[in-house]
């Protein structure tokens, strides 16, 4: 059991953290792969970091600044392996991350994308908390549905014939071209993260789930609306309103969550945890955003109190 796997990571002004990173692929345990990394015209030391590993795994594609998303694509195209392992370009990989991830696939070949539970870290590498991600298929997809997704990109694993089959990232949906892909193609495709903490995600100030909120956010939601709107609206109102209601509460829209909730209590549908979400709302949600604009974000109290709400809800604990 020794498939090829290739390793994806597109590269923009890394040289701060693009050494540990690297070096976390280099020293996996698993050692059949190739590392393709994307440099989109980065201008700092970079690509001279990445070539002081001098390891003829390592396959260099540079490209002109064409974003996060094609170069995303780039990698697939030019990918040979039969799987392909994703990671952005400031996080760590445990050692036997690609190892248990080929071992579970080749025994699961029912499975085509395959994630993991992560750990956070900031940015010096010190953990802050853990994401634990459910692990069977229809409780992903129902988190898809939900809120933003079930499985972390980074941390994935996926069999190339997705990308063959169904096409890639579409930039339009950036910052979020990744949850539209899963999203757009969860009736044909078999989710499953495992247990195992085998990826660690770097907190950055400098992030896009910092720096662009509102983009995110709205792209989250237009991406949600179009899918559950083609999926439900015709058939279930009432299953369009509910599943609406978590995705505008889960993307701060809370004014639209409140009316689809009333639609959908009209309906006749309302569960318990649409109730029990509006009540954390207003000791969660709506103070994140002051959090965010004062980086409180990393503060121990904040990270306890949001533990405490993704526990309730069965998302996270430390």
């Amino acid at each position: 059991m020794n498939p090829f796997v290739s390793v994806v990571i597109p590269v923009f002004n890394a040289e701060r953290f693009i050494y540990s990173t690297v070096k976390s692929i280099i020293d996996q345990t698993f050692s059949n792969f190739e590392l393709l990394i994307i440099n989109d015209a980065s201008t700092d030391t970079t690509e001279k970091i990445i070539n002081s590993f001098m390891d003829n795994r390592i396959r260099i594609i540079k490209t002109k600044g064409i974003g996060a998303t094609e170069a995303y694509n780039i990698g697939f195209k030019y990918s040979i392996g039969k799987y392909i392992a994703i990671s952005d370009h400031d996080d760590i990989s445990e050692k036997d991350r690609l190892k248990k991830q080929v071992v579970f696939l080749e025994n699961n070949p029912e499975v085509n994308v395959l994630g993991t539970n992560y750990n956070v870290i900031n940015e010096n590498g010190s953990f802050l908390f853990s994401v634990l991600q459910p692990q069977e298929n229809l409780q992903i997809k129902e988190l898809l549905l939900k809120r933003a997704s079930g499985v972390f990109n980074p941390s994935l694993m996926v069999r190339r014939e997705i990308f063959d089959k169904y096409g890639y990232y579409h930039n339009n949906y950036f910052p979020v071209s990744d949850y539209e892909f899963y999203l757009r193609n969860s009736d044909f495709l078999h989710f499953h993260n495992l247990e195992d903490m085998l990826y660690n995600w770097r907190n950055l100030k400098t992030s896009i789930s910092h720096n662009k909120v509102d983009l995110f956010n709205k792209k989250l939601y237009k991406v949600s609306y179009e899918y559950i709107y083609k999926k439900f609206y015709k058939t279930s109102k009432k299953d369009f309103y509910e599943n609406m209601s978590f995705r505008a509460y889960y993307t701060n829209h809370l004014l639209l969550s409140a009316y689809y909730s009333i639609q959908s209590f009209l309906k006749g549908k309302i569960s318990g945890m649409l109730i029990k979400m509006f009540i954390n709302s207003t000791v969660f949600y709506i103070p994140v955003k002051i959090m965010r604009k004062l980086w409180l974000v990393e503060n121990p109290l904040f990270l306890s109190l949001k533990q405490k709400v993704l526990d309730s809800f069965n998302v996270g604990r430390k």
